[in-house]
């Protein structure tokens, strides 16, 4: 499992396919890539440190977005897509979550926070 966590003072996308786009304020954006291998245990890990980072830049907004393009060593999209709803249902409680569309081209807006802890990679 692959992800970027971006401290975002805006996230949305755009679709060509739907009118409808997703957008966010003042929240943590969580790119995610699950890879071939993940289990519970890399689960664990993403939401520990999807805690952990909110908490650090302090907001309790979250955008949660399946993104492929961190690896070429995907998991399979049936199996990818159940990922995304068990997070969905774990964050859920804890969060304002938005979760991008699963398996649709979208184009990105992304206005990210300057300062040195604004973007970082994770890999569980």
């Amino acid at each position: 499992m692959k992800c970027l966590f971006l401290d975002a003072i805006e996230f949305a996308t755009t679709k060509e396919q739907v009118a409808k786009a997703e957008r966010m304020l003042n929240c943590l954006t969580v790119l995610v890539t699950f890879e071939k291998g993940d289990g519970e245990k890399q689960l664990g890990n993403l939401l520990k440190e999807i805690k952990k980072t909110t908490a650090r830049i302090g907001t309790s907004n979250l955008m949660f977005v399946p993104f492929c393009h961190l690896s070429s060593n995907l998991m399979d999209g049936e199996k990818a897509e159940k990922f995304v709803v068990e997070c969905e249902k774990r964050l859920s409680s804890e969060y304002v979550l938005a979760v991008s569309e699963f398996g649709v081209e979208k184009g990105l807006l992304l206005n990210i926070r300057r300062n040195k802890d604004c973007i970082q990679f994770r890999e569980f």
